[in-house]
């Protein structure tokens, strides 16, 4: 606005001068001067039509503007009306509108106004039975409490705070006070001992108990412009001496704490670092770090007097607790298991069986009923389930091979056989001795590991089953031997049923025709001689 009314200003003396010289002309037309056009915004002047760019602090346009201006400098005061709603501007001073120029504008969110509640902390001195203060503050509407750092900060002079739940009852936070401690009077003797002269000399007063003053009090006080470069904090005759020398030039640094994932700034905060850097180190950027968030990531680099600083929400973790009952469908319980799992409060834990936690050595899961096998509870919580079990078939399948031991252990027979009902990982060969192949016996006995023998399988010695010829029966007529080679016809299908009764029988004896032949020739006998006692008395 200044300019305008300058080169206003100056239009004006120009015009002045021009009449001048215009009432004596012709002492001057030999060396007119050459004719200079000013013009200002607005009558005459040459417009410019620029498109307006309103760039956030990570360069998004959020809003763009195709305005018209009359060819000049302007203050970029006068585009606060066009401001993107929410935002207000960064960019500060002049801004030269020519035809199609682009001119970017830098914004910012504007910090969110908080909606505050009104309240008085009660300063009561319980032992003299009196209120010594009561002192109105703003806090947000909605918290339910004053912190301890508002109380102390308003706390009477000459008290000191007994205690408070800092709660807020009725607009009202009540705080014990009692009169403060017997104190002393301290100077603290800031010094410079580069240049050789006292700083500044304050007074404090510290409790009479003490001997020395403590750290915090002593940085309180420090001056402005300097550092303190040691001291011991102890009093000595009534003063506590401090070196200090002067701090080195700083700069103003704006940390940005910007929320990626909700898309908000979290925070701002001011920092002074030397004038020298040109970031801001880690260690800053941690110390002012907005509570309830991590970092996530930042360059440090300082840029048009902010550190970008990109932050989330941080996430507390905690456990979840599952007991688990394994109980028969008749309600006895077998036995019970405890998980745990952690994990980001808000989440949920997932618990599976065979994966989290396994049945009974010997159950399995009821048919009776339809049942869950993944549970779920929340982190940072305790919960309960029943499963129902019943005893069940926990067989595995192991490789067999039989070889035969007097044959140079060729295998005779061989498979998948199912094994170890029990489950415990073990079998035994008398497991599988109905698998061992027909007319041999198993020669080893003894246990053996399920998992070694899943996938190679094991070999087991057996030898053939030995035969005993059973011995030639007496023909039933002497005097007429029978002859062995000749094929006895009544017998073949007796043969017949024979063979298929030896599927049966692996080792008996074959004693079968001796007792035949032994239970003929008994009624042949018996039928004689009672021919021969009916002769006998016939004849006497």
């Amino acid at each position: 606005m200044y300019r305008k009314k300058l080169m206003r200003a100056c239009l004006t003396g120009l015009m002045v001068v021009t009449v001048a010289t215009a009432n004596v002309a012709p002492v001057f037309a030999a060396e007119a001067p050459a004719e200079e056009t000013v013009q200002e915004p607005g009558a005459g002047a040459v417009g410019a039509d620029v498109t307006v760019k309103f760039v956030d602090e990570r360069g998004n346009v959020i809003d763009e503007k195709n305005l018209s201006f009359d060819e000049g400098i302007y203050n970029y005061e006068m585009l606060d009306q066009y401001l993107p709603a929410g935002y207000e501007r960064k960019s500060m001073g002049d801004f030269h509108a020519l035809q199609g120029a682009v001119i970017e504008v830098r914004v910012m969110q504007k910090a969110p106004v908080e909606e505050v509640q009104n309240v008085k902390i009660n300063y009561y001195d319980e032992a003299a039975g009196k209120q010594v203060a009561e002192v109105p503050v703003q806090v947000s509407i909605d918290t339910s409490y004053v912190d301890m750092a508002i109380l102390t900060r308003y706390l009477p002079e000459g008290y000191t705070l007994e205690g408070s739940d800092c709660i807020i009852r009725d607009g009202y936070v009540y705080v014990s006070v009692a009169p403060a401690e017997e104190v002393q009077n301290v100077k603290i003797n800031y010094y410079d001992e580069a240049a050789k002269k006292q700083v500044a000399e304050v007074p404090v007063q510290v409790s009479i108990d003490t001997s020395c003053v403590n750290m915090a009090i002593l940085t309180r006080y420090l001056p402005k412009g300097y550092t303190i470069e040691g001291t011991d904090c102890i009093i000595r005759d009534g003063y506590v001496y401090v070196s200090v020398a002067p701090a080195e030039e700083v700069q103003n640094v704006k940390i940005n704490y910007y929320d990626e994932d909700a898309e908000k700034q979290v925070a701002e905060v001011p920092v002074q670092v030397s004038i020298d850097t040109s970031c801001v180190n880690m260690a800053i950027l941690t110390r002012y770090m907005p509570e309830g968030y991590a970092l996530v990531s930042s360059d440090c680099i300082i840029r048009d007097g902010y550190v970008y600083v990109s932050v989330k929400k941080d996430v507390e973790i905690r456990e979840a607790v599952l007991h688990i009952t394994f109980e028969t469908p008749n309600g006895e319980v077998v036995t019970t298991e405890t998980v745990t799992a952690e994990g980001a409060d808000g989440e949920d834990a997932v618990f599976r069986l065979g994966v989290d936690f396994n049945l009974p050595t010997g159950y399995k899961l009821s048919n009776d009923r339809d049942q869950v096998t993944e549970i779920t509870i929340p982190f940072g919580s305790t919960g309960g389930h029943t499963m129902v079990v019943e005893k069940g078939d926990l067989s595995s399948i192991v490789k067999i091979q039989f070889v035969d031991a007097e044959n140079n252990d060729e295998v005779v027979a061989g498979g998948d056989y199912f094994v170890d009902g029990d489950g415990d990982g073990i079998f035994h060969t008398r497991e599988i001795t109905e698998w061992v192949p027909e007319g041999y016996e198993l020669q080893e006995v003894g246990d053996f590991q399920v998992e070694l023998y899943k996938e190679t399988p094991l070999q087991l010695s057996v030898t053939k089953i030995k035969e005993d010829k059973p011995e030639t029966p007496d023909p039933e007529e002497p005097n007429k031997p029978e002859d062995p080679d000749k094929e006895d016809t009544n017998n073949k299908d007796d043969k017949k049923e024979d063979t298929k009764k030896e599927d049966k029988k692996k080792n008996s004896p074959k004693t079968g025709d001796e007792t035949s032949a032994a239970a003929a020739a008994l009624p042949a006998g018996v039928s004689l001689a009672a021919i021969l006692a009916v002769l006998v008395k016939k004849f006497k």
